[in-house]
């Protein structure tokens, strides 16, 4: 018998037996030990970190089919009942296992079973309370869509909107997409986003996820909880759910052909603000669930803040009576914003000095150009994010960026200030790439009676995470 570690669709490593010698039962039987064999190799594996990094959370998804990774994906979150946190997130497997490691508390766990056709479905498990390094066993029915009704309490135990303290990292809540009445697939991604953005970083930056679409189930579990059918001990507080600093939200498309895309924005949840964005286009037969991952990372990133690194690359040609001219103007800029709170910025601005390079002048005339001069300017740049979800960039160039030479013909002195590459007129100074950045062709340029210039290059747009 081998062991064989293979990661997880969102890191999480499982252990699979390879090589296994038939085990003396059959059918159902069978299938019921070998389940019980997966679940303890995941414990197994996972007793050792846990005892650092808190509890071990698993259990299996009954009562359901878990779709092959062909044909759909299954998840489960550990949601802490008090301050509405996902806390972890894990894929499920085909024989229904699944493993987390959460700090001791109290949690439920959701399960959501998203096939790559038809509707989504979502159960969730009672709560539970983790302690010490013992592991929790958790099994999620997916009969059990919902926790038995009890009477309901005072108004004065629902304030579910409370603020919370909470360290600086950004607390987020995933909106299902909407889309056609069917709309089982914007379901299916919002889950998908959510589940990919759980435990994920940004250079220093670690996103929080509170639950929103699913969090009556929560408060509903809850008020069973604290029903006389349990133990008081173990009575769940209410009114300290985290406030939600981001919202993530949008809209989603299906083509005839069975192609998708999806346009999503991050708004800050205070003002109302789009602060990001992102759109993805899947074409028929295309892994949607792979680009709902994509997805998730790049939203991240824009939910930690970051900067933009800006490239600038241009050439200019200049064409005139007496001579030609050309150079090249490459600069880098790096363009950062300030963000309100634990809201990322939606507005960056960057300017540096920057020169023309490598200026050449080549006469026409039969005289010599001598004492080249290319004094630096300034590049100034502005980006904003749209109520689109798009990033809007304008740029300038001061009328300092231009190079000059003296020219030398024979028996007469030098004349100063024979103009060469300048950035006159540039095309275009306003565009909007995707949020995460991208290319845009610039030219343009300014010519009359055959004398001027003209331009010919690109600049790149690149976000970049914290650092």
């Amino acid at each position: 018998m081998s062991r064989e570690v293979l990661p997880g669709r969102t890191g999480s490593m499982v252990a699979r037996m390879t090589d296994t010698p038939s085990l003396p039962v059959a059918g159902a039987s069978r299938r019921r030990l070998w389940g019980l064999v997966c679940l303890g190799v995941m414990l197994a594996a996972g007793l050792g970190a846990a005892r650092a990094d808190g509890a071990v959370l698993a259990g299996r998804v009954g009562d359901g089919r878990i779709p092959a990774p062909a044909a759909g994906a299954a998840s489960v979150r550990a949601i802490n009942p008090v301050t509405g946190l996902v806390v972890a997130a894990a894929d499920v497997k085909r024989n229904g296992a699944w493993l987390m490691r959460v700090p001791n508390g109290p949690y439920t766990v959701l399960a959501t079973v998203a096939p790559r056709a038809g509707a989504p479905r979502v159960a969730i498990a009672p709560i539970v309370r983790v302690r010490g390094s013992k592991p929790a066993k958790v099994r999620v029915s997916l009969k059990r869509t919902r926790a038995p009704k009890v009477r309901r309490r005072a108004a004065s135990e629902l304030g579910l909107l409370a603020a919370h303290a909470t360290p600086s990292a950004p607390v987020v809540g995933f909106r299902y997409l909407t889309g056609p009445s069917a709309n089982n697939r914007g379901k299916s991604v919002a889950d998908l986003l959510l589940t990919d953005t759980v435990g994920a970083t940004s250079g220093r930056c670690a996103p929080r996820v509170r639950e929103l679409e699913h969090i009556d189930l929560v408060n509903a579990e809850i008020s069973f909880s604290n029903s006389r059918y349990t133990d008081p001990a173990t009575r769940i507080p209410r009114g300290q759910l985290l406030k939600i600093d981001l919202l993530v939200e949008g809209s989603i498309a299906e083509g005839a052909d069975g192609s998708l895309s999806w346009n999503v924005k991050l708004r800050d949840a205070a003002s109302g603000k789009i602060v990001g964005g992102d759109t993805t286009a899947v074409p028929a037969g295309g892994d949607w669930i792979e680009a709902a991952s994509q997805t998730a990372a790049r939203l991240v990133d824009q939910m930690c803040g970051g900067t933009y690194d800006i490239n600038v690359n241009l050439r200019t040609d200049g064409t005139f009576a007496t001579h030609v001219a050309s150079g090249t103007l490459n600069a880098t800029l790096t363009a950062t914003g300030a963000g309100t709170g634990r809201t990322p910025p939606s507005t960056f601005a960057a300017a540096a000095a920057a020169g023309y390079e490598g200026v050449t002048f080549a006469s026409t005339i039969g005289c010599a150009y001598v004492n080249v001069l290319a004094p630096q300017g300034l590049l100034a740049f502005d980006l904003a994010i749209t109520p689109a979800g798009r990033l809007a960039v304008s740029w300038e160039g001061t009328a300092a960026l231009q190079a000059s030479a003296s020219v030398l013909c024979p028996e007469a002195p030098a004349i100063p200030g024979q103009v060469g590459p300048s950035l006159v007129a540039p095309t275009p100074v306003r565009f909007e790439l995707p949020v995460e950045g991208g290319s845009q062709a610039v030219g343009g340029g300014f010519t009359s009676g055959g004398d001027g210039w003209t331009h010919a290059g690109t600049i790149t747009v690149t976000r970049q995470p914290p650092r």
